[in-house]
């Protein structure tokens, strides 16, 4: 009888540190992506552009924008350093 009660208490015991284990990381998960920011990206275009497409590919942005009194011009932007990689204007 004593080694079904160690039994009882020592399954009792790894139970409660599995649901409590997995109830701290589901809370830490939950704060991860609860306050995740979103990036701010400036695009230095002139006032009245509007930006028509966005196409990802090879970890870059690859972004249509017209109007601003200029041509149509692809804003290439690289995601990982946060950077304006080049400008192509369409003529």
């Amino acid at each position: 009888m004593n080694r079904l009660l160690l039994i009882k208490i020592t399954v009792f015991v790894f139970t409660f540190l599995l649901i409590f284990g997995t109830l701290i990381l589901a809370g830490r998960v939950y704060k991860n992506i609860r306050h995740r920011k979103v990036a701010d990206i400036v695009l230095n275009q002139p006032q009245g552009s509007e930006i028509r497409q966005i196409t990802a590919g090879n970890g870059e942005l690859y972004i249509l924008t017209s109007g601003g009194d200029t041509a149509d011009r692809v804003i290439v932007y690289d995601a990982a350093s946060r950077k304006i990689v080049s400008n192509i204007v369409l003529n």
